[in-house]
Parts: C-alpha cells; sequence; structure tokens
C-alpha cells in the first residue's frame, strides 16, 4: 500500500481547553503527487466526540510536476475544537493521520489540505496534513514550518 509520512500526534478524550480558543475549520483540498488515484476520507470530530464533517473523494493520479487535485470542502466548521482524521483507499481511519486543533496556535481559523506524496518524487505514497493558521504561512502539521514538499 505504502507508506504513510507525518508522524501521529498524541490522541486525548478531552478537546476543550481554556487555554486553546476556538477556531474555524477548513479543509479544502487534496493533492496528489503519486503516480495512482486514490479515494481520500475525511472526517472531523469536535470537542464533544460527535462527527460534525465527513467526506470521500477521489483524486486523479497525478506527477510531481503536475499534481491533481479534488475539493473537499469549501465552506468553515466552526468555531470550536476538532479532531480532523484522514485515511485514504481501503484502509482504516487509526492507518490515516490525525490534527488536534487545540495543538496549534491558531487565532480565528486554520486551514488544512492533505497531500498524497512528494513534489520531488512522485512513487512515494506518504499521506500528510498542512495548513495555515491565521491565513499565514504553510506549516506541516507537526508545527514545523516549510512548504509543500
Amino acid at each position: 500500500m505504502g507508506s504513510v509520512a507525518l508522524a501521529g500526534l498524541a490522541g486525548c478524550s478531552a478537546l476543550r481547553s481554556e487555554s486553546h480558543p476556538d477556531v474555524e475549520l477548513l479543509v479544502d483540498n487534496v493533492l496528489n503527487y503519486h503516480l495512482e488515484p486514490h479515494t481520500v476520507r475525511v472526517s472531523v470530530v469536535d470537542g464533544d466526540g460527535e462527527e460534525v464533517f465527513r467526506r470521500s473523494v477521489v483524486v486523479d493520479a497525478g506527477t510531481a510536476e503536475e499534481p491533481s487535485y479534488a475539493n473537499i470542502s469549501e465552506s468553515t466548521i466552526g468555531p470550536g475544537h476538532y479532531r480532523l482524521h484522514v485515511w485514504r483507499d481501503e484502509g482504516e481511519r487509526a492507518d490515516g493521520r490525525t490534527l488536534h486543533t487545540r495543538d496549534h496556535d491558531a487565532t480565528g481559523c486554520l486551514d488544512c489540505f492533505v497531500m498524497i506524496g512528494r513534489t520531488t518524487d512522485e512513487t512515494v505514497t506518504a499521506l500528510s496534513i498542512w495548513y495555515t493558521t491565521n491565513c499565514g504561512e504553510l506549516s506541516h502539521a507537526d508545527g514545523t514550518p516549510g512548504t509543500a514538499g
């Protein structure tokens, strides 16, 4: 099946926190740099454990030079505290990636997109979540700044 990049973030049972403000969440696109098409599944769970968003999208095969993309959503969810789960193909949610909004310094919005593969190698099948906070700089879901690639 291929590897999954981005070390998973630790889970927790309670997402509400006074020290972390509520944010709006947008999960807009999936980019595929891999040479094969994939089905990407997205689930957003709120701080009470209720699923508030679920969608599956098919993204065509892409290349390092010309990734394909598919739209996931054009509207925000929020405000609140959320866990974003993404996984692909016939895998289980536990095999995918998770992003907790409370683990990031967002004040107002967290705009996420999903990436399959690498911009430098279209044979890589790694799955990752990227995001912007406050409509700012692109960051990897483990908190390290950078650009997709």
